[in-house]
């Protein structure tokens, strides 16, 4: 399960002309992850696992159908679990890219991460992290508040073993808005499949169940200034 919000900060100026900082944090909770323990035994552990934080800039653009910001993207090590993380501090780049207009939207969200500092109880055996995830998202709006599209997420590993490196999903996901009191609820629904896994445990197939509430931004006012 994934705690996932989007969290815009203005910066600096006010309507079309406004930086806006982009917080997107990834919070998993894993409730079971089978390691292999002994002959013919599973181990399944659960908990909270390493927390993602992006933060994007997203600059004012002349073209207002296009999506695009940038900015460093941080891994932080809080697993409960020392199965369910690296133990240590990854840093890097993160992208977004894309277009929209009133009939769909597209685009990708890279980002890729660098071991920094130590690696806890691990010791120099361990090879500095080095991975990437990438979403890449596309929507087309239907009629009645309805959209179909997909939003999967590659995942490459550099320091992984040959043939558990990639896992390369294909997915289709129904959305539907609708309204709790005043509140717009997006609910999506996905299928996907991955046409390319990790040889070890790799994740194959899953369903994806996703709820998410439109609530109106914490920060009104640009915190650097330059709003009226």
């Amino acid at each position: 399960m994934n705690f996932q919000p989007i969290l815009p900060i203005p910066l600096y100026g006010d309507g079309p002309d406004r930086w806006n900082l982009i917080a997107r944090p990834a919070v998993p909770i894993v409730f079971g992850q089978p390691r292999p323990d002994g002959f013919d035994k599973t181990t399944y552990e659960g908990g909270l696992s390493d927390i993602l934080l992006p933060l994007l800039v997203a600059p004012p653009l002349e073209n207002k159908n296009l999506i695009f910001g940038l900015g460093p993207t941080f891994t932080l090590p809080t697993a409960t679990n020392q199965n369910l993380s690296r133990r240590q501090w990854q840093t890097g780049p993160a992208a977004v890219f894309g277009y929209k207009t009133k009939d769909y939207v597209l685009g990708v969200f890279p980002q890729y991460f660098f071991g920094v500092g130590g690696r806890g109880d691990q010791g120099s055996a361990i090879d500095d992290a080095s991975n990437m995830n990438l979403l890449y998202f596309g929507f087309i709006n239907l009629p009645n508040a309805w959209q179909i599209g997909t939003n999967p997420v590659v995942t490459y590993d550099n320091k992984a073993s040959k043939g558990n490196r990639w896992n390369v999903p294909l997915g289709i996901t129904a959305t539907k808005t609708i309204k709790i009191g005043k509140a717009p609820v997006k609910i999506q629904f996905g299928i996907e499949y991955s046409v390319v896994s990790q040889d070890d445990f790799g994740k194959v197939a899953q369903f994806k169940l996703t709820f998410i509430p439109v609530i109106p931004s914490l920060i009104q006012r640009p915190v650097l200034g330059g709003g009226s």
